[in-house]
């Protein structure tokens, strides 16, 4: 299950960053629907996604560093940072 563990909203963008169990899970369409919907939710009119997503692997304290890239800690999780604007 994909949470939203940060949403920073300004005037007319977001930065929302969710978290789920695999990298496909944090960029799939529902995970789009749910991020444009909170976005929408936060007062940005007719929010469409901004740029590329990526995912990347975080540990249990939500932490990303390079020993996590290079397999030597556990992955507990991946996330994936959305920017968020707003439409004229």
């Amino acid at each position: 299950m994909v949470e939203i563990v940060k949403c920073a909203v300004t005037d007319c963008q977001a930065e929302i960053i969710v978290q789920g169990a695999t990298q496909a899970e944090v960029t799939d369409t529902d995970t789009k629907r749910l991020v444009l919907n909170k976005a929408a939710a936060a007062g940005l009119s007719r929010p469409g996604i901004a740029s590329t997503i990526s995912a990347y692997p975080v540990d249990a304290n939500g932490e990303y560093d390079d020993e996590l890239m290079m397999g030597k800690r556990p992955v507990a999780g991946f996330r994936a940072d959305y920017k968020v604007m707003s439409a004229l």
